[in-house]
């Protein structure tokens, strides 16, 4: 079955980045954090923040792709305003 999907690794490298991201997270607490802002403070800002701004930018494409979807058709050799249906390749020369 050299066809079959490989799972078993996916799920080995979605675990280790899980593992790593609460890790990172966790470590949060153990360091002190020269700050601007009062809210740089909050235990896991940082990764929440990050996040926040990826869910944000997925939401937006989401969003903003039926504006900028194309339609199904659009390639489609058949409305060749010269009437030749025919790729440039294809014709007999």
């Amino acid at each position: 079955m050299a066809d079959a999907p490989q799972t078993g690794r996916a799920n080995r490298v979605l675990i280790g980045l899980a593992v790593a991201a609460a890790v990172l997270f966790a470590a949060d607490a153990f360091y002190k954090k020269k700050t601007y802002l009062s809210v740089e403070d909050w235990f896991g800002f940082y990764g929440l923040y990050g996040f926040a701004a990826c869910a944000v930018l997925g939401l937006a494409a989401w969003a903003l792709a039926p504006l900028l979807r194309r339609a199904p058709d659009y390639y489609d050799l058949a409305g060749d305003p010269d009437g030749d249906d025919a790729a440039p390749g294809d014709r007999d020369v």
